[in-house]
């Protein structure tokens, strides 16, 4: 019906921002290019969040001797971690997998799961039934 091809309209334009999107580097790389799309991170306004502290949105990182970690008054986000933007395009392939894919665009996924998709999502096993 309409929302098959209501879907098939949003997979092509979600799945040519996903072939552009860069891989997430590994994480030692990833820490060593960190950029931020706003300069938060470069001017030390922000600062990333470590893995354990992703269920929080914001807190000042504080290590055990009571000084700050980074800057001093640096936010701590966890859009600037690894970890979260690895999961977040992850995720995005796996919404645009889920959807009803037209004959044509199923083939050029298809195309691109062993070098894009497969090293995004974090756990690959949920490919297994694509």
């Amino acid at each position: 019906g309409s929302s098959g091809a209501a879907s098939a309209e949003a997979a092509r334009p979600l799945f040519e921002v996903l072939i552009r999107t860069p891989p997430t580097s590994s994480r030692e790389d990833f820490q060593a290019d960190l950029k931020s799309w706003s300069g938060a991170a470069e001017s030390g306004a922000v600062q990333a969040a470590a893995p354990s502290q992703h269920k929080k949105k914001k807190q000042k990182v504080v290590s055990g001797d009571g000084a700050s970690n980074g800057s001093e008054g640096a936010e701590t986000v966890r859009w600037l971690s690894w970890d979260h933007q690895h999961r977040a395009l992850g995720d995005a392939w796996l919404a645009l997998l889920r959807l009803q894919l037209p004959a044509d665009l199923y083939r050029r996924v298809l195309v691109r799961v062993p070098d894009l998709v497969i090293p995004a999502v974090p756990n690959p096993l949920l490919l297994a039934d694509f």
